[in-house]
């Protein structure tokens, strides 16, 4: 078994210490790839184990992303535990010949020297360009999309409760070499081992290393966020004995009623129609897609809250032209509708902003701790196609969802490591076979907590509606507070 690489980076740990690279496998004095069907962490261990390395860092990548390989496929799947010694011990290892595609070759990143880190060239020891020693060589990390999920994990290694990305504020010179690897944690992580990388194949100036600032206390954030937005929030009011109506489907789902969607908001042009969903968590903000912007800016569209029927004026109902909409500025850095998320100000009217009421209401933001694993009761809802030619609903629809492991995701739906990141979350409907559709977009995607609803997503993109049976993806919430914070504060 051996791994190759087609571009490998500038510099990467000695090659004594790690791999990486599509996988190549012997059969019958034949070298053939890996089919890369539902590919995992525990699947890329044993591979690596097999290489002669140890588990100290391991990451799988599917779908070709260091390159198709030649020659036939003999493995079609392994789903190995993650412990076995030799990948023929996996239990659905099978030497055959597949019907696979070398687009489908899979890959890994094999680490199994000693990852310490340490913080450089800061005015406080808290704070500083984050310098890790691989292969015996302290080095630093390029700050090319280095957030503040990887700060928390960086400062979390080196002992601290919390930690901000401070990268790109001012040029930090660093004397030792640049890994050309980007970091991708999810923030809950306990050490860098713990999280996804990926390769960069540009170059990286020793002027723009990765850095952070770390705190022994947690949720300066959060509570600074909570200080700026209504305590009263994610509250529903009881509408048992006022409305019971279920009927009709976001696709596969139901309307909600005129009480448990009152954060619900839609983008309209100024003629009217529909081009978006958003969601209410202040009376002057609210949170919806960026990519619903692409057609135009503030004067393009105004905000209806309110809306339970489009096709009647309501007594709830308002709306409001844009005073300011922030775009995130990395949309599309990495891979298709990254970062996709944008806050909207309402332009007041009368000296006043949205007006709550039983049926206009903020939903609750998450805390930046937040994990995403044991997420339950969760919906997502908007005024969206039921089928991907057909037309938008007058009433707003809901499907109850679950949330999809970021890994079967990737390896299995979304293309791999070139189409998935840390600002994304995967979900799919469950009970039904209700998805989000064209129109959704920008909707909340909510779950129940403590008896309080909580954004913990905004939808962005999935597949051809009601024609591919595969889940969608939206934004995690979770890693922009900070950036919500600092607009709104401003």
């Amino acid at each position: 078994m051996w791994v190759w690489s087609g571009s490998p980076p500038t510099r990467t740990p000695t090659s004594r210490s790690a791999a990486y690279g599509t996988v190549f496998v012997k059969y019958q004095q034949e070298w053939s790839t890996i089919c890369g069907a539902g590919f995992s962490t525990d699947d890329a261990k044993v591979i690596c184990r097999s290489l002669g390395y140890g588990s100290g860092w391991v990451v799988p990548f599917s779908l070709s992303y260091f390159g198709v390989g030649t020659g036939p496929v003999h493995v079609h799947k392994m789903e190995c535990r993650g412990y076995e010694d030799w990948i023929r011990e996996c239990p659905s290892f099978v030497w055959s010949q597949s019907l696979c595609v070398h687009h489908l070759d899979v890959g890994v990143f094999c680490y199994d020297g000693g990852l310490e880190l340490r913080l450089a060239g800061g005015s406080n020891p808290d704070t500083g360009v984050v310098e890790a020693k691989m292969g015996n060589v302290w080095g630093s990390f390029c700050d090319a999309d280095f957030d503040d999920f990887d700060a928390q994990v960086v400062c979390r290694q080196l002992g601290y409760v919390d930690g901000i990305s401070t990268s790109g504020l001012a040029a930090r010179p660093t004397p030792g070499p640049m890994w050309h690897i980007r970091l991708d944690c999810l923030g809950q992580e306990h050490t860098l081992q713990e999280c996804r990388i990926r390769f960069l194949n540009g170059t990286c100036s020793r002027s723009s290393a990765a850095s952070v600032r770390c705190f022994n206390t947690a949720g300066f954030v959060d509570d600074a966020l909570k200080a700026l937005l209504p305590a009263d929030c994610g509250v529903l009011e009881e509408a048992s004995d006022q409305f019971i109506i279920r009927l009709a489907k976001i696709r596969g789902g139901s309307h909600p009623t005129r009480f448990n969607s009152p954060w619900l908001a839609s983008l309209r042009s100024q003629k009217g129609h529909l081009e978006c969903g958003a969601f209410i968590i202040s009376e002057d903000y609210l949170i919806t897609a960026a990519h619903c912007f692409n057609r135009g800016g503030v004067l393009n569209f105004k905000v209806r809250v309110g809306d339970h029927n489009e096709n009647f004026r309501e007594e709830f109902e308002e709306e409001f032209d844009i005073e300011k909409i922030w775009i995130h500025e990395n949309l599309n850095a990495y891979t298709f509708l990254d970062n996709d998320i944008a806050l909207i100000k309402i332009k007041r009217e009368y000296g006043r902003g949205i007006t709550f009421g039983p049926r206009v209401k903020p939903v609750c933001l998450p805390s930046s701790s937040d994990s995403y694993e044991d997420l339950g009761d969760c919906i997502i809802m908007g005024w969206g196609r039921v089928e991907e030619e057909g037309q938008t609903q007058p009433r707003p629809n809901e499907v109850e969802i679950g949330i999809i492991p970021d890994d079967v995701c990737e390896s299995r739906f979304l293309g791999g490591a070139h189409n998935y990141s840390s600002s994304s979350v995967c979900f799919g409907g469950i009970r039904t076979k209700g998805e989000a559709c064209n129109g959704d977009s920008g909707g909340p995607l909510t779950c129940s907590t403590s008896g309080r609803h909580t954004a913990y997503g905004v939808f962005s993109r999935g597949l051809v509606c009601g024609k591919v049976p595969a889940p969608s993806v939206g934004v995690r919430m979770t890693k922009f507070l900070r950036w919500i914070l600092e607009k709104i504060r401003n």
